[in-house]
């Protein structure tokens, strides 16, 4: 090896420049997702709830929903917005 060669290269170890970018976008990609998928599944009424009003469910079927929901939170939210469009019971017809 007197000759003034170079040495050989030697191999690297780990991943290169382009693998590291692209799992770390694969990474943001999955997290934004699990973002995404949390808050609409936290949404204040659910989105069956808010379908069905926007469907024109009648006050029975959004009672019938509204008694399915655990969250007192959530059911006071619901309460309120029956209350506005006037089911004010099961039996109520809808003011809109």
């Amino acid at each position: 090896m007197g000759n003034g060669a170079p040495p050989p290269p030697q191999p690297r170890s780990g991943p290169g420049p382009w693998a590291v970018a692209f799992w770390g976008t694969v990474a943001l990609a999955v997290v934004a997702l699990l973002v995404v998928v949390s808050v609409l599944s936290e949404r204040p009424d659910g989105p069956d709830f808010d379908t069905a009003i926007r469907d024109g469910a009648s006050c029975a079927e959004l009672f019938e929903i509204r008694n399915r929901e655990t969250n007192g939170q959530t059911i006071e939210r619901m309460n309120q917005r029956l209350r506005n469009i006037g089911c004010h019971s099961s039996t109520s017809t809808r003011d809109g």
